[in-house]
């Protein structure tokens, strides 16, 4: 099997992962630390200039919206999004707790699936724990 080519943008969350496989197996990746601009992605695996890219499955859509790609394969891992704010500060506790209901009531009464799909093509959030 040949070395693939992985574009990624060299501070992002996927070269993260790339570089944590490339660790645990011996390099078998060449990730290609992406320079130009976020549409140049497609082009760059369209062209053969690159094998594949990795991302959250709900971008693929975003990033090719005429289709050109597809996805493959297994998730490589999973993470959940956070907000983060300052340590002991009531107004950051008070804004962290109106953050957690407000995403509560949008996911209980179907506004977050909805806007899921309406802007990603399909609902991402029906495995949200929260």
């Amino acid at each position: 099997m040949s070395v693939k080519k992985v574009l990624t943008g060299a501070t992002s969350a996927e070269a993260q992962i790339l570089e944590n496989y490339n660790r645990d197996h011996d390099k078998k990746i060449n990730i290609v630390y992406q320079s130009g601009a976020a549409n140049d992605t497609v082009s760059q695996v369209a062209t053969g200039r690159v094998d594949a890219i990795i991302g959250a499955d709900f971008t693929l859509s975003l990033i090719d919206p005429e289709g050109k790609l597809k996805a493959v394969g297994d998730d490589l891992s999973e993470a959940d999004i956070l907000f983060v704010f300052r340590k002991n500060e009531p107004a950051s506790q008070q804004l962290a707790d109106d953050i957690d209901g407000a995403i509560k009531e949008l996911k209980a009464d179907g506004t977050l699936g909805s806007l899921s799909k309406e802007w990603l093509g399909q609902d991402f959030t029906a495995n949200l724990s929260k």
